[in-house]
């Protein structure tokens, strides 16, 4: 689901993590991170499920982690995780949130 996209950020977002595999990704101009990153930030949740969607817009009113999800090719999709006290937002493929435990939305 995605929340109606707004031209600024909508909530604060930290430092920028990227994962190895997000990193190489950018590295060989497959995906643009900042694109991604930017459209998270103005609440485009992508792909997100319903419920996902619906926990970040109240989380965006209150506390708790924030997470977009983005279909970066038939195959693969990419995570925007921001943590709930915003510190950090990372950038990683899924399948790869055992690394990231600690920033995954519960």
């Amino acid at each position: 689901m995605s929340s109606a996209t707004h031209r600024q950020p909508l909530f604060k977002h930290g430092g920028l993590v990227l994962s190895p595999a997000v990193a190489e990704l950018a590295r060989l101009g497959r995906i643009d991170v900042i694109d991604y990153f930017n459209r998270h930030l103005r609440g485009d949740w992508g792909t997100a499920t319903l419920v996902r969607g619906i926990a970040n817009e109240q989380a965006l009113r209150g506390i708790g982690p924030l997470m977009s999800v983005f279909m970066i090719d038939v195959n693969k999709q990419l995570l925007a995780i921001t943590s709930e006290n915003r510190s950090v937002t990372t950038l990683l493929l899924a399948g790869e949130e055992e690394n990231f435990k600690a920033e995954l939305p519960k």
